[in-house]
């Protein structure tokens, strides 16, 4: 059987076909220059942890994520879903390590060489490992193109007397959650941040330090 085409039946594929010129015609004439992608909060708490990420078998945080504190698992997926977008620039918003520490060096450490067991376990030491665990994870996508941007949160850059396992932290953190210059020069040191802490104590050698990194190129995990 052969269908003829009705008058309403050719006008409305007249009124398709100029709708699809029209689309192309702005899509030449407004293309997309830039793509972003935006996700925070990767840190796994060793207390409150996510019960969906953990050994199948044991129940409990697997050893890795046990370990540098980071909900390796789900952050993994995210970050392979962000690069199959290709977006230009991905904004991680904060807590990006569990953190909540001081990452200040204890006043013995001055007069005596500490050991390497000491600096691993304070909270300096823990601040280190984790970032250096978080950008290895965003590493690959930076290989593939995409420019990482890194924001400080509360986890980052505040002290929480309550999270305290560092002997020394324990009697110096502030009850509470407070910010701490400590966090916040460790946080730029890491991420390679443009600026500095605008509370951070002006010796010549913090002033060089800025002004050395305010030379860099704009901020991203390095």
């Amino acid at each position: 059987m052969q269908l003829k085409a009705t008058p309403i039946a050719s006008a409305m594929l007249a009124l398709l076909a100029t709708l699809g010129a029209t689309t192309q015609a702005a899509a030449a004439s407004d293309p997309v220059v830039l793509k972003f992608s935006t996700v925070g909060d990767s840190r796994q708490d060793p207390k409150k942890f996510d019960a969906t990420q953990t050994d199948p078998q044991s129940g409990k945080l697997t050893g890795q994520d046990a370990h540098w504190l980071q909900n390796s698992k789900a952050f993994a997926r995210i970050l392979r879903e962000v690069g199959n977008q290709r977006p230009s620039m991905l904004f991680f918003n904060g807590d990006m390590i569990m953190g909540y520490g001081r990452a200040a060096v204890a006043p013995g450490w001055s007069t005596t060489t500490p050991t390497a067991e000491q600096v691993a376990s304070s909270d300096l030491g823990k601040f280190i490992a984790q970032y250096a665990f978080w950008r290895g994870m965003v590493t690959p996508l930076m290989e593939a193109g995409t420019y990482v941007v890194p924001v400080p949160g509360n986890h980052e850059v505040q002290c929480n007397a309550a999270n305290q396992t560092d002997a020394y932290n324990q009697a110096t953190c502030p009850s509470g959650k407070h910010a701490q210059v400590e966090n916040e020069v460790l946080w730029s040191a890491n991420m390679a941040s443009r600026t500095c802490s605008p509370r951070s104590p002006r010796t010549s050698a913090t002033t060089a330090s800025c002004r050395a990194s305010t030379a860099r190129r704009p901020t991203r995990a390095s």
